[in-house]
């Protein structure tokens, strides 16, 4: 992670909390947030999926709006206990992100945890038959690479699924496959008409659920804290609040968690990794309930132990939904 970039950045800081959100979480409508509200929240902003049905035993390529491509091969699907499907209706449920407001409202961030990565797009797949999960031998997946800032190698990284914290990590798995696929390759094939012309694609791909196909970021990024400090809203109790931060040209985001809130300076601490050393977007933001939201963003440079005050602004389900997308 050696070369600076000139770009803007959007980064996501999440205090990712467990108990259901209720009118008892509030206090007398006092603006006020407390402990137990849950990140579920922010599911009210999800990417609709795409739902497909396809033929197993036959080889079937498919394509999500976003360009996303699937090829199936006659052998790729697996029943719950391992055995091979060759028969009977498949159904598929294909999210795609690659915008990084869309990645972040699904915390799946652009990292593995201990380094960040540059996303040329990340897609959640669910298959099942008859109800019943589905897994795969192996199929072909190609990210849409006219969607992605810049190019490059790219290589195929699982996420973690469903995590506690629910924030997805992501591992590079080239060597549990047995290939090292990366870059750029043009997609042709008579059986669907493709909606974009070049792919970052992979033949052998052995798994559903997160699914990306990244590089480690080359700009430099470290384990930071940041300090936000609310300077126009007095919030009591635990502020369940997210922080998004990512990349324009080369797409990173990144979850950071926050780790304390004080209520007489109205600050919370956040932690984790993040790129550094350039100037990025940062945005904070605050559900009250589902229609009701705060939310502050800027653009600077973050570097470790950076306090930054944060002037809130209130806004509706519809005007989060946009202001996020936007990121």
């Amino acid at each position: 992670m050696k070369y600076a970039i000139g770009s803007i950045f959007t980064i996501s800081v999440a205090l990712l909390l467990t108990m259901s959100c209720n009118k008892s979480d509030y206090d007398a409508g006092n603006n006020t947030i407390l402990g137990n509200n849950t990140s579920s929240l922010l599911d009210e902003f999800h990417v609709a999926s795409t739902s497909f049905s396809v033929v197993a035993g036959i080889t079937k390529e498919i394509q999500g709006p976003q360009g996303t491509f699937l090829r199936f091969y006659p052998n790729s699907f697996k029943d719950k206990d391992g055995n091979e499907i060759s028969t009977g209706t498949v159904n598929i449920e294909l999210t795609e992100m690659y915008a990084a407001g869309d990645i972040l409202k699904y915390y799946t961030s652009t990292n593995t945890g201990s380094d960040l990565l540059t996303s040329g797009g990340q897609v959640l797949i669910k298959c099942t038959q008859n109800g019943d999960e589905v897994t795969p031998n192996k199929y072909g997946i190609g990210f849409n690479a006219d969607s992605t800032p810049t190019g490059g190698a790219r290589e195929l990284y699982y996420g973690n699924t469903y995590a506690a914290d629910h924030v997805v990590t992501w591992a590079n798995v080239s060597g549990a496959t047995g290939t090292s696929a990366s870059g750029a390759t043009t997609v042709s094939t008579a059986g669907i008409s493709l909606t974009a012309s070049r792919f970052f694609m992979f033949d052998s791909c052995t798994s559903f659920n997160w699914v990306a196909g990244q590089h480690n970021y080359s700009g430099t990024g470290q384990n930071i804290t940041v300090k936000v400090k609310l300077t126009n809203e007095a919030f009591a109790g635990n502020v369940w609040s997210v922080v998004y931060t990512g990349l324009s040209t080369e797409r990173v985001a990144t979850v950071l968690y926050q780790e304390s809130f004080d209520r007489e300076t109205q600050t919370g601490v956040y932690k984790g990794w993040a790129p550094t050393g350039t100037a990025a977007n940062f945005m904070l933001v605050i559900p009250r309930d589902k229609n009701n939201w705060y939310y502050y963003k800027t653009s600077q440079i973050l570097t470790d132990g950076i306090t930054i005050d944060a002037t809130l602004t209130k806004a509706t389900k519809d005007e989060m939904n946009a202001a996020i997308k936007s990121f």
